[in-house]
């Protein structure tokens, strides 16, 4: 397997909780280099990128006109759209914090414009690959509990 250089990441927003989260694990990350944050909120991305130690971006105009080459959206949920539509019309992959979006129009959107400008597109769905999770959907699969005819559950962070 041929050497690549690691994958640049910056972060669109701090708003959201799983921020920090993506940030610890970017900085740990041996193939990604976390490059900066662009926020909104000027302060928060100067506070937040000297916490991790990496730049600040203006703002998001400016972190997508560098060179990264993909953004993890971390706003708010009503700013989704915005600023995935800014990061996929400037050619950078992304993956948005979930809900992908607050309506149907804003989630189409959000998958069309990835589509025509060839950039991947991902959100943050961890639950679905834990293995408890993972055996519960092979033994409905195997019809192993019966019909589902509705489902409550709660998730205490795995």
């Amino acid at each position: 397997m041929e050497d690549r250089p690691p994958v640049k990441i910056g972060m669109m927003s701090f708003a959201h909780m799983h921020a920090f989260s993506y940030a610890h694990c970017l900085k740990e990350l041996p193939n990604a280099e976390f490059v900066g944050i662009a926020d909104e909120d000027v302060s928060r991305a100067k506070k937040m990128a000297k916490q991790f130690g990496v730049r600040a971006f203006a703002d998001y105009d400016q972190m997508l006109s560098s060179d990264v080459d993909a953004v993890i959206v971390c706003s708010e949920n009503i700013n989704h759209r915005k600023q995935v539509v800014l990061a996929a019309q400037s050619e950078k992959h992304v993956m948005c914090e979930k809900p992908l979006a607050t309506n149907v129009e804003d989630a189409e959107a959000i998958v069309e414009v990835c589509k025509r400008s060839n950039v991947k597109l991902q959100t943050a769905l961890p639950c679905r690959f834990h293995p408890a999770f993972a055996e519960l959907k092979s033994s409905v699969g195997r019809g192993d509990i019966g019909e589902v005819l509705a489902i409550k559950a709660t998730t205490r962070r795995m």
